[in-house]
């Protein structure tokens, strides 16, 4: 994110009413990603007042002694300024740091949503936020393990066992996870048009995800599903235009796309549904 926009981007000193990111799959040994986004978090204040991370912040999270790790101390020290600043940071909990507390987040500046779904107001349209998981009901073994290893007993039992044997269960997790999701059918993947919908009918305008890492945009009868782009594959996020000045936003787009260390572009207007996720 820099102060250089496309043409038909609006001119500064504009600010959002909100950034959005998802999927950034950290990890102590991803320096390219770890400084883009230490830099993102540079940048940010200067253009919304909040930012919303929509799960996945790190690519494994489970004990809270991954916070002393020396490869995160220059990220988390980002964090705190950024939030010193006057950014505001939530974070929703994504499948990989599902077990990052509010006490891990109170820490470094980061307010942690108790819960995986979240209604707020973003630039004048009531939306339901969450990390996107949740709405791939089909894959029904997926859904039953999460059950198990998001339950109260569990994510307890991770956060007081020696910190060699938690990790190395998550580890152990998530190869199993990177072997067999390539090899299951795509329409246990797929987003299911009628969860959103669902979330749509209780009031929200607007769904905000991520998880399936790929940008896309719905139109739906009673609103819109924003997939946000994975964060972790070139430092894109959405910028969710606001309400002020009114003459300057009333001919805009209130999504845009933006990249770290590139331009905003407007976001491509929505589609109908996609068939089948990744």
């Amino acid at each position: 994110m820099t102060e250089a926009v496309a043409t038909d981007v609006p001119p500064a000193p504009l600010r959002f009413a909100a950034l959005l990111v998802a999927d950034l799959h950290l990890t102590p040994a991803d320096a390219p990603g770890l400084a883009r986004l230490t830099e993102f978090l540079r940048l940010a204040p200067a253009h919304a007042p909040e930012l919303w991370i929509l799960g996945d912040l790190f690519d494994l999270w489970l004990t809270g002694d991954e916070r002393a790790l020396p490869a995160f101390a220059p990220l988390l020290a980002a964090f705190r300024a950024a939030a010193a600043s006057g950014l505001v940071i939530r974070f929703l909990p994504g499948n990989r740091d599902f077990n990052f507390t509010r006490a891990d987040g109170a820490a470094v500046g980061i307010t942690v949503s108790e819960q995986e779904e979240v209604d707020a107001t973003l630039g004048g349209t009531p939306t339901r936020l969450l990390h996107g998981d949740q709405l791939l009901t089909g894959d029904h073994g997926y859904q039953a393990l999460k059950r198990v290893v998001r339950s109260g007993p569990a994510r307890w039992l991770a956060r007081h066992l020696p910190a060699a044997l938690p990790l190395a269960i998550g580890r152990r997790i998530r190869r199993y996870s990177d072997r067999v999701v390539p090899r299951k059918e795509a329409g246990r993947l797929r987003i299911v048009a009628a969860e959103v919908e669902r979330r749509l009918a209780a009031g929200a305008r607007r769904v905000v995800c991520g998880h399936v890492h790929r940008l896309e945009r719905w139109s739906l009868p009673a609103g819109e599903l924003l997939v946000l782009p994975p964060f972790c594959d070139r430092g894109e996020f959405v910028a969710v235009a606001g309400l002020e000045p009114a003459a300057a936003l009333c001919a805009l787009p209130p999504l845009w796309l933006g990249t770290v260390g590139g331009a905003l572009v407007p976001l491509p207007t929505a589609t109908a549904p996609r068939g089948a996720g990744d």
